[in-house]
C-alpha cells in the first residue's frame, strides 16, 4: 500500500513537472498572433524572460528622463525651440554672447557688420554658444594681429624713407621743408574753389594733416621738387585771384610757369 502511494506520488510529480516545462514552452501561445512572431520575443523561453525584459527596460528608460527627441525635416516649431534650449542654442542671433576686443591697435575699426553677419549663420547652422565664442575670438584676434603687422611693415617703410629724407635735407632743413610743402599746398587751395563738401580752406587743412599726406616723406620730397621746378613760391603764398599785371587766373600761371608755356 506504501509502496503503491510511493510511486503514484512520483508519477503525479514528474507529469507536473512536465506540464510545468510544456506550458513555458507553450507560453507564446498567450501572445496575440499577429505579433508572435517579432523579434523581442527571440530567446525568451518563457514567461518569466518577458517580465524580466520589461522591468530591464524600465530601468533604462530613467536614464533618458529630461531628455528630448532630435528634431526633424518634419519637426514642429515648438519640437525645434525645445531641443534649442536643452541644447543650450539661444532663442535668436542676438542672445550669442560675443566679446569684443578691449586693446585693438590705434585706427583699427571694430567691424560690427561682420559680427551681426556672423551671428545670423552661428544661429542657422545651430552653433553653440561656446562654439561662437571662440571661433569669434579667433577671428578678431587674427584681425588684430594682421592689421599690426601690415601697420609695422608701413611704419618701417615710412622710418626708412624719413632717413633719407634728413639726409637730403640735413638739420633744420628738414622741418623747414616739410612746412613749406603744408604752406604751399593749403595757400593755392585757398586760391581754388573748394567745394562746399571738404569743409572749406579749413576742412582741406584738416584734411592734409590728417591724411597723413604732408606727413609722407616721399610726398613731401615730391611736392619740395615740384615748387622748386616752379621757382616762385609766392605765386601761391601772395597771389590772389589773378595777376593784376597780366590778369591771368593763378591756375594758368602756375601750369605757365611749371611746363615753360602758356596753357592754350
Amino acid at each position: 500500500m506504501t509502496e503503491q502511494n510511493t510511486e503514484t506520488g512520483e508519477q503525479q510529480q514528474q507529469q507536473q513537472g512536465g506540464g510545468e516545462q510544456q506550458g513555458e514552452q507553450n507560453w507564446l501561445t498567450s501572445v496575440p498572433e499577429n505579433i508572435r512572431g517579432h523579434e523581442v520575443f527571440k530567446g525568451m523561453d518563457k514567461a518569466g524572460d518577458v517580465y524580466q525584459k520589461l522591468t530591464d527596460l524600465s530601468d533604462g528608460a530613467k536614464n533618458f528622463e529630461g531628455m528630448v527627441r532630435i528634431p526633424g525635416k518634419d519637426s514642429s516649431a515648438e519640437e525645434i525651440a525645445t531641443f534649442n534650449k536643452a541644447f543650450g542654442l539661444p532663442e535668436n542671433a542676438e542672445g550669442y554672447e560675443i566679446v569684443r576686443p578691449e586693446n585693438m591697435p590705434d585706427g583699427m575699426v571694430y567691424d560690427e557688420a561682420l559680427e551681426t553677419k556672423f551671428r545670423e549663420v552661428a544661429h542657422k547652422t545651430g552653433m553653440k554658444p561656446d562654439q561662437v565664442a571662440a571661433v569669434a575670438k579667433l577671428v578678431n584676434d587674427h584681425g588684430m594681429e594682421t592689421y599690426a603687422e601690415i601697420n609695422k611693415i608701413l611704419d618701417d617703410r615710412k622710418t626708412a624713407a624719413v632717413e633719407t629724407l634728413k639726409q637730403l635735407w640735413p638739420g633744420d632743413k628738414y622741418a623747414q621743408e616739410n612746412d613749406r610743402v603744408f604752406k604751399v599746398m593749403t595757400a593755392f587751395a585757398g586760391q581754388s574753389e573748394i567745394p562746399e563738401g571738404f569743409g572749406g580752406i579749413e576742412g582741406f587743412k584738416g584734411w592734409l594733416k590728417n591724411s597723413g599726406m604732408v606727413n609722407d616723406p616721399v610726398f613731401n620730397w615730391m611736392a619740395s621738387k615740384m615748387f622748386d621746378h616752379i621757382g616762385n613760391d609766392d605765386l601761391f603764398l601772395k597771389g590772389g585771384a589773378a595777376n593784376t599785371s597780366t590778369n591771368v587766373p593763378v591756375e594758368e600761371q602756375f601750369f605757365s610757369e611749371s611746363m615753360g608755356h602758356k596753357k592754350k
